[in-house]
Parts: C-alpha cells; sequence; structure tokens
C-alpha cells in the first residue's frame, strides 16, 4: 500500500486527478459512497480526457464489511484492476484500502 507522496487541495484539484495519479496505472476501481459519486465522477471523468484508460465506478453498500471488501476483490481481479481509490467518506477510504491490502 502506498502513502500519499502528495497532497493536493483545491476548489477544483478534482479535475488535476489523472495529472497527478496517473503514473500509477491504466485500469482503475473508484470505490465510492453514493455522495461521493455524485460530487466527484464527473470532474474526475473530466482529468480523464483523452486518456484510453479502463475506469470502473462502484457504490459500495455503506459499510466496510468484509463481504463488502470481498465484492470489490473480485471486481479488482476480474476487471484486472491496476489501482483502488476511495471516494467519498471514511467508510468508502476504508473499503478501498481494505480492497488494495488484503
Amino acid at each position: 500500500m502506498r502513502a500519499p507522496l502528495k497532497y493536493v487541495q483545491s476548489k477544483n484539484s478534482l479535475l488535476l486527478f489523472y495529472n497527478e495519479m496517473g503514473y500509477m496505472g491504466k485500469r482503475w476501481l473508484f470505490i465510492c459512497s453514493n455522495s461521493g459519486y455524485r460530487n466527484c465522477h464527473d470532474k474526475i471523468e473530466q482529468s480523464f480526457a483523452g486518456q484510453d484508460d479502463y475506469r470502473r465506478y462502484e457504490v459500495f453498500g455503506g459499510v466496510s464489511s468484509r463481504s463488502e471488501v470481498r465484492r470489490m476483490q473480485d471486481i479488482v481481479e476480474e476487471d484486472d484492476i491496476d489501482v483502488v481509490v476511495g471516494v467519498g467518506g471514511g467508510a468508502a477510504i476504508d473499503t478501498a484500502k481494505a480492497t488494495a491490502y488484503y
């Protein structure tokens, strides 16, 4: 698991997502809360403009449980995911970390 090497914060920092993180891989799984998906999806997609990277967005069940982590790990395996990203609050982040780590 990589710890953040850099912290980026600004009004439209999600528009810079690919520029900041694109080096990490070409196949992305975004594990999102409902509000994270609603508020971030379009800006993240704009950041990937012109890129052919594979992106999959999954709205998780709301609780970071073993079954939810296993469901996300199955997606990682099936879709040959390089990078797991948590989008939203603490439970989304916890689910993404557990998916990537275990």
